[in-house]
């Protein structure tokens, strides 16, 4: 039985003192020193301002799984077919066209009123 009531006092002093020290911190705030430092420095270097320049790379495909250590395909080298296409020399006498969007705006203007009777 004396266990249990020691306990209980020291779980209560416990408490007591944790909503002690949140009172104090509250209060403290309102009766506190209100004068703030403001000491403004020349120490900042702007020429010092450096560029970062981007990191450019390339990401190849995989063709082996590098936890399983198996090979999802061999790797094939397909043969690079180039097509030519015939250039159409434009007559200098066709006129250029310049479409333009043809755009309708409607609007319909309704005014609600209630009569009354």
């Amino acid at each position: 039985m004396d266990t249990k009531k020691t306990i209980n006092i020291i779980l209560i002093l416990v408490v007591l003192s944790l909503w002690g020290t949140v009172g104090y911190k509250y209060i403290n705030r309102f009766f506190g020193d209100d004068e703030l430092d403001y000491t403004l420095s020349n120490a900042y270097n702007y020429d010092a301002i450096s560029i970062i320049k981007k990191d450019t790379f390339a990401l190849h495909p995989l063709t082996k799984d590098p936890f399983l250590n198996k090979v999802f395909s061999k790797p094939t080298t397909a043969p690079i077919i180039v097509r030519s296409t015939p250039v159409v020399k434009k007559s200098q006498n066709q006129k250029q066209l310049h479409p333009f969007l043809m755009c309708n705006i409607s609007v319909i203007l309704s005014q609600k009123t209630k009569k009354k009777n």
